[in-house]
């Protein structure tokens, strides 16, 4: 269990994000409140930008663009080099998928840790039992495929659910 956050820094980071104090906002994915810190970069650099050019104000940027990788890395215990950073999650998930040479025939199954970390009897689902099942559904459509992982994981679930299951497949025709 994590501890409660700071309540001087909550409050911090409220009053650097005035929209906060108006609404209630939960749609984070990719358009979440922009803080005053955040804001006040972009437009920095935006203005750098519009007096030396676009790359050479990434170059004059370079060791605080590596300053912010090496936060993150700290804060999710990564290398810095293990780590991509991009303006929203729809880029981040179209240049991570353009890294996959598929061809037809070839299925990627994206899954959330619910499924191998479903508890049975005696032990967790797994990414054995999930490559089992998978292996199984070989040459099976993308439907088939996620029908099929959970059934298999309903099917080895002892008592209710403790976490989400969602799988998204996808098959290459």
């Amino acid at each position: 269990m994590s501890r409660p956050a700071d309540p001087v820094a909550l409050s911090r980071w409220r009053a650097d994000t005035p929209g906060c104090e108006r609404v209630v906002h939960l749609n984070n994915a990719g358009a979440s409140l922009t803080p005053t810190p955040v804001r006040r970069a972009i437009a920095e650099h935006l203005a750098l930008e519009s007096e030396i050019g676009g790359y050479e104000a990434a170059d004059a940027r370079a060791d605080a663009l590596g300053g912010a990788y090496a936060a993150l890395g700290r804060l999710l215990g990564a290398a810095p080099r293990n780590l991509a950073m991009q303006q929203n999650s729809t880029v981040a998930f179209a240049q991570a998928f353009a890294a996959f040479d598929l061809g037809p025939g070839d299925a990627l199954v994206l899954y959330t840790d619910g499924v191998t970390d479903e508890r049975g009897d005696e032990d967790e689902f797994g990414e054995t039992r999930l490559h089992e099942v998978l292996s199984e559904l070989t040459g099976t459509g993308a439907q088939r495929i996620a029908d099929g992982v959970v059934e298999a994981v309903v099917g080895f679930r002892s008592g209710q659910p403790k976490d989400d299951v969602a799988i998204l497949a996808i098959k290459v025709v």
